[in-house]
């Protein structure tokens, strides 16, 4: 009773390779008599007897690696069974300590069948233990990693030998190397320079490289334009039409309309020639009337085709917008047709002259 506040009956903790049980009140000799006679008494100590005991271990086989990556410690753990099964669902924990004396927790998770791992930070140098505990039934796993120091601090010497064995290869046409083992201060300073580290008497050094990549690229072009001249009909005839329009765009020519200029002559032709055709079939064969006829209808289709050239060629005079009337929408089909109109009545009346004079 001279710590009141510590009320403490019964404490465990381990202890090196076993476990450790306080029972801080007597066996019933003193101050628990009546809880001698408890059918508890017994199940209490057999309990505590059990637990401070040695556990019975299971035949496993477990493999624990550690490594050090990117300033952080992975533990992994593989368990095996004794028949090299995958021991599943195990809760591992442990406890390590860091190089200040310092411990830390250390928890495993399983990530694949019968594999765990768990990582702490590095952050000091030196040996990092570590204490694992599978579960009940199995003895605890030891392991630990040393952590090195940065290789800024390695005391790194000159190699020497190397360099020494290195100097006395003779490159294919010059002479050996020189070492120079003068130490670099300033009193061997100009002895130094001197030596020449580069040097130009060697041979420029040539390298093959294979050409079947640009030849197959090559064949290939070549291939493509033989069966391509050979398949294929090129015509370049488009060629001084298309600088032709380009010229006349350029110079602002009425390309468009010159065009649309042909395209009637060559459909008024087509027109003329098929009604003299008609005409042709209807009239009476007489060997003596068809020269005059085809005369007179040829004489008649040039002179509509001169009018129609003249028209399309001759300027129109100029007009001021504001006086003259805009024409009416189909004005010039209507002087189209009477202009067809006009030719066949002239080319009938002829052809009716023809077969009075007869």
């Amino acid at each position: 009773p001279n710590n009141p506040e510590n009320s403490t009956l019964l404490a465990t903790w381990r202890y090196g390779v076993g476990r450790a049980v306080a029972f801080t009140t007597d066996a019933g000799n003193q101050w628990a008599k009546p809880w001698y006679n408890s059918p508890a008494y017994d199940k209490l100590f057999s309990q505590i007897i059990r637990f401070s005991m040695r556990p019975v271990t299971q035949d496993a086989n477990f493999s624990v690696g550690a490594d050090l990556r990117d300033g952080k410690v992975r533990v992994v753990v593989t368990a095996l069974d004794a028949e090299d099964n995958r021991i599943n669902f195990l809760n591992i924990s442990g406890r390590g300590i860091a190089p200040d004396l310092k411990g830390f927790d250390l928890n495993l998770s399983q990530v694949a069948p019968g594999r765990y791992e768990g990582e702490f930070p590095a952050e000091q140098s030196g040996n990092y233990l570590f204490t694992l505990f599978p579960g009940e039934g199995y003895e605890r796993l030891t392991a630990g990693i040393s952590v090195p120091y940065s290789s800024e601090y390695t005391d790194r010497t000159t190699n020497a030998s190397l360099l020494e064995t290195l100097s006395q290869f003779r490159p294919n046409g010059g002479s050996p190397g020189e070492l120079s083992t003068a130490r670099f201060d300033s009193e061997t300073m100009d002895n130094l320079l001197e030596l020449n580290p580069f040097r130009p008497d060697l041979k420029q050094a040539i390298s093959t490289q294979a050409m079947w990549p640009l030849m197959l690229v090559i064949t290939a072009a070549v291939f493509f334009s033989d069966v391509l001249l050979r398949r294929v009909a090129i015509n370049f005839d488009w060629i001084p039409v298309l600088l032709k329009s380009a010229i006349a765009r350029l110079r602002g020519a009425p390309v468009a309309a010159a065009q649309a200029s042909i395209d009637r002559l060559k459909s008024r032709k087509k027109q003329v020639e098929a009604e003299i055709e008609s005409q042709r079939a209807a009239t009476r064969f007489a060997p003596e009337e068809l020269e005059p006829a085809k005369q007179s209808g040829a004489k008649h289709l040039q002179d509509v085709l001169e009018s129609e050239r003249k028209q399309e060629i001759a300027p129109p005079a100029p007009r001021s917008i504001t006086n003259v009337d805009q024409p009416a929408p189909g004005a010039m089909d209507e002087n189209y047709t009477s202009r067809l109109l006009d030719a066949k009545r002239r080319a009938k009346k002829n052809q009716d002259g023809g077969k009075g004079s007869s």
